[in-house]
């Protein structure tokens, strides 16, 4: 069975009855979207500890560099958080040397 519409029934369905539209739409589209998702997409994951904490050290350095610049004092609980994360991914990188070796 076959759901194609033309542009102008398309439109004119949309003005008639929206519902009716987006009905239409989703029994044809559904079904094609979740094809594609089971063959062609592997399930999202999460991003790896140490990247975040990359990003978030990286985040940390450059705020407490613009309130350096600004003339601010750098908030105590950033500089302990940088610490934290310094020793966090120097810990990674030793485990990651160890691994290769």
């Amino acid at each position: 069975m076959t759901h194609t519409l033309t542009l102008d029934q398309v439109i004119e369905l949309i003005k008639k009855d929206y519902t009716a539209f987006a009905e239409h739409f989703y029994k044809v589209m559904r079904p094609l979207q979740q094809a594609e998702q089971k063959s062609f997409r592997p399930p999202i994951g999460i991003e790896p500890e140490f990247i975040w904490k990359t990003k978030r050290l990286h985040e940390l350095v450059l705020a407490a560099s613009r309130f350096i610049e600004a003339g601010k004092g750098v908030k105590t609980t950033w500089l302990l958080e940088i610490h934290t994360l310094i020793g966090d991914l120097h810990i990674y990188q030793q485990q990651q040397q160890q691994e290769n070796n």
